[in-house]
């Protein structure tokens, strides 16, 4: 009788051991999004509805035991919902896995609610897709990053894309957040993040259409068994939510975790920067060997627009132009005389033209756009000309996963009349108009932590010289097509070099319209126009005042090619403050930069201002 005891013992001891063992294996753990730090554990999961044991979220083992039993004890419940191997298909069927006697116990487990949504996702690959940067939202001016289920081509080989389901992690906020709320909510994890799945034409509608933002989708190599795991893994994340830190727990990183859950042979994130961004997800997984298979660019309402206009002639476009302006088809002789073909071109354009333009009203069923684009497109079918299929091959520069480092570092120095000294810089994201083309908006910068460091020459100390939280440039050409205007706006703190406050730190906000043109069109000279308005305080002057200041600002722009980019600047402002204190500020700038590849530039820069006037010469890394 002691030798069965004792047998039984060991088997016990056996068989707890091999849990403990599995719970703490990269499987499990991947599946339960759990950090590993030493012998401590916690999930980044924080609904607590997604932990069965109530200190499931920091012990592997204790919620691995639980699962185990609940998924055995629940198999015969009579609601869907309370059966544990329905709630957490994916964990169900690793403890298979782990457990083979599992396969005859819940042989008649059902989960018709689970099964329905599973088949309706089901595919057999999954594409991440980025799509790009769009300034006016300052949730989505880094990109955005989310999944693709891809479906399986029809009997006949044919693929119907917007068919397949698009899988969005997201913070969960109301769409008229303000940004300054989102932002501050969103750097300290206050926003619950849910992840969510919905066909993928909605997302084509939302941001190729809506926003007019290009996509790319990178195909990557994921098994069918992995693709069924993901979908399993969804169902299981779908109720629950995650804290959503806007510049690490964010829709870049999730995209990583939930392809780590499926296959923990994968290593995506553990090679990630700390603060990462969806730009950095894109050059990441092209460092995986042989993680993508195929890139495919689907472009914008913006982007199909513009390359119809390069297989229209002149007239062609004017049509289109005025028939959207005028709302109606014209009647012309002009117009009476062209051939179909002709007609056919311009009214494709008219209708994208309309698009893209009033995206938003165009989804309204009865909106006056919605009925005189429907009038276009009848007027379209009476012309006999069937229109080619519009193909757009992007050029190899205009690729994201080959964009330089969202990361800046940068080293210099500065020679002057009063004084010398060298400049230490250093960046966080991501790209301004002089750094190298490629991958990036070709008139826009973005600025995110921005930070530059002096050590002059007489004091011989490591100061702070400016420092940028955030600052946006949008400068798209104005055309008749796309009447665009420019924008600017940014949040920061500078070093002031005036007579009443000179060398002193000032807070700023500085906001600016303006227009940029191309001379001539397609020409690689931009100019931009327009006006800045700047606030700012002077706290180490006495009074600390409050400024005020407004004047005209202009920009020259000539790309020699992709790696030499030389620009002009000019500002004269105006500052005046309530006890009408005034000063008048005239700045001109010169800066040019060879890049020599997509992590190294060079850069020279010459400033004439009062009080100061200098030249420098900056070295960047980016990473």
């Amino acid at each position: 009788m002691k030798f069965i005891f004792f047998f039984l013992f060991c088997f016990v001891s056996i068989a707890q051991g091999e849990n403990e063992k599995f719970a703490l294996s990269k499987p499990w753990l991947r599946l339960l999004h759990y950090d590993v730090k030493g012998t401590d554990h916690e999930s980044q999961v924080d609904g607590q509805n997604y932990f069965l044991n109530p200190n499931g979220k920091y012990d592997p083992i204790a919620e691995y035991n639980s699962t185990l039993q609940g998924v055995i004890s629940t198999a015969n419940e009579a609601e869907e919902s309370n059966r544990v191997g329905c709630r957490f298909p994916a964990r169900t069927y690793l403890l298979k896995q782990n457990h083979p006697e599992l396969q005859e116990k819940l042989k008649n487990l059902q989960c018709p609610k689970f099964e329905k949504w599973f088949i309706t996702l089901r595919g057999v690959g999954v594409s991440l897709v980025f799509s790009s940067y769009y300034l006016n939202n300052p949730s989505s001016a880094f990109g955005h990053t989310f999944m693709r289920i891809n479906k399986a081509p029809t009997e006949s080989g044919k693929r119907f894309e917007l068919l397949d389901y698009g899988v969005n992690y997201a913070a969960n906020m109301s769409p008229d957040e303000n940004p300054i709320i989102y932002a501050y909510k969103g750097m300290f994890g206050l926003f619950p993040g849910t992840f969510g799945s919905m066909p993928y034409y909605y997302k084509v509608r939302e941001y190729n259409n809506a926003e007019s933002r290009d996509l790319w989708e990178y195909e990557l190599n994921v098994t069918q068994e992995k693709v069924d795991l993901m979908i399993a893994h969804l169902w299981e994340l779908g109720p629950t939510y995650f804290d959503y830190w806007y510049l690490t727990e964010n829709c870049s990183y999730h995209m990583f975790t939930i392809l780590e859950a499926v296959d923990p042979d994968l290593d995506l994130t553990s090679g990630l920067k700390k603060y990462i961004i969806p730009s950095d997800t894109v050059l990441h997984i092209y460092e995986v060997p042989n993680f993508v298979r195929r890139a495919v660019f689907r472009p914008s309402i913006r982007s199909e627009l513009f390359h119809r206009t390069k297989l229209m002639s002149e007239d062609e476009i004017y049509f289109a132009i005025d028939i959207v302006h005028q709302k109606k088809i014209p009647e012309s002789s002009d117009w009476v005389q062209l051939s179909d073909a002709s007609k056919a071109r311009s009214l494709d354009m008219a209708i994208d033209l309309v698009d893209y333009q009033f995206p938003k009203e165009v989804q309204i069923q009865d909106s006056p756009e919605t009925k005189f684009k429907n009038s276009l497109l009848g007027r379209r079918s009476q012309i006999p000309v069937v229109s080619p299929q519009l193909v757009i091959v992007p050029e190899e520069k205009d690729q994201p996963h080959i964009a330089h480092g969202s990361r800046r570092m940068g080293m210099g120095f500065r020679a002057g009349v009063k004084s010398s000294y060298v400049l230490f810089q250093y960046k966080f994201a991501l790209h301004d108009q002089l750094d190298p083309m490629g991958g990036y908006p070709d008139y826009s910068e973005i600025h995110f932590g921005d930070f530059q460091f002096t050590v002059d020459d007489q004091k011989r100390k490591f100061e702070f010289e400016s420092f940028s939280l955030f600052e946006v440039v949008s400068h798209s050409p104005f055309t008749a097509l796309t009447p665009d205007i420019s924008w600017r706006v940014r949040i920061g703190m500078d070093r002031l070099r005036q007579e009443s406050c000179y060398l002193c730190h000032a807070p700023l906000f500085m906001v600016g319209p303006s227009m940029t043109f191309l001379l001539p069109l397609d020409s690689p000279l931009s100019v931009n126009l327009g006006a800045r308005l700047m606030t700012y305080t002077t706290p180490s002057a006495p009074g600390n005042k409050l400024f005020v200041a407004l004047g005209p600002e202009a920009r020259m722009r000539y790309k020699f090619n992709d790696k030499f980019i030389s620009m002009i600047e000019y500002f004269s402002r105006q500052d005046f403050n309530r006890e009408r204190d005034t000063r008048q500020t005239v700045e001109a700038k010169l800066s040019m930069q060879y890049s020599f590849d997509q992590s190294q530039g060079f850069r020279l820069t010459g400033i004439d201002r009062q009080f100061e006037s200098f030249g420098g010469a900056d070295w960047f890394w980016y990473y």
